[in-house]
């Protein structure tokens, strides 16, 4: 379609700003691709290459607590694909805490949420975890008495003295920990009837098409 050159400048304004045509109105066909993104995508796919690294032995015990944290991004992350998904109001919701909005899914979905054992018990722990790791105070640990005097082997000694939400913390604990995480994972997306690999979905691709018809 093309606009009678009788027409003003003003005039031509006014016809766009009525059928508030789109930048495309010459009719020119283009399409654009897209991804569509979970919110666990990004913090999961770290998760899963640090385990891999650590089943390889490739992960330093130092790499450890990063393990954790992204076990507690995964988690939440996750809570907010269902709750989008579910509650139509999320977005005024989605900074409430983790626990909270957890309640809220389990209200949405006509369940009772069971913290004291199972899937949630094992939230709580890595929870506790994140939330020393984030907002820890300095403390003093000390090892045992030793009769006589300090001698250098003191240090020998340093590598285990650590608080105690970080002894726990072991390559044995994280491998243990993927597979209560898919569990706990798997339970959230049942609450709405969504397979268990749910929460493994990264993105979904597709295209947007613009015929040029207006």
């Amino acid at each position: 379609m093309k606009l009678s050159q009788a027409f003003s400048v003003y005039q031509i304004a006014l016809i766009l700003a009525h059928f508030e045509w789109k930048k495309n109105f010459m009719g020119t066909v283009q399409w654009r691709p897209y991804m569509h993104f979970t919110a666990q995508s990004t913090a999961l796919q770290a998760f899963y290459l640090m385990i891999g690294r650590l089943k390889k032995g490739e992960l330093t015990e130092g790499e450890y607590p990063c393990v954790v944290v992204f076990m507690a991004f995964s988690i939440e992350a996750y809570v907010n694909t269902l709750g989008s998904r579910q509650i139509s109001f999320w977005d005024e919701i989605e900074r409430l805490p983790w626990r909270k909005k957890i309640e809220i899914l389990h209200s949405a979905a006509g369940a009772q949420a069971n913290w004291a054992q199972g899937p949630l018990q094992f939230a709580v722990n890595i929870f506790k975890i994140r939330d020393k790791l984030a907002h820890g105070k300095p403390e003093k640990i000390c090892g045992p008495w030793r009769p006589g005097k300090p001698d250098v082997t003191h240090k020998d000694s340093f590598p285990k003295l650590k608080p105690t939400h970080l002894a726990s913390i072991t390559s044995q604990w994280l491998l243990d920990s993927a597979g209560n995480l898919r569990i706990l994972m798997s339970y959230l997306g049942e609450l709405f009837d969504h397979p268990e690999s749910d929460h493994l979905s990264v993105a979904e691709g597709g295209f947007d098409f613009d015929d040029g018809v207006d």
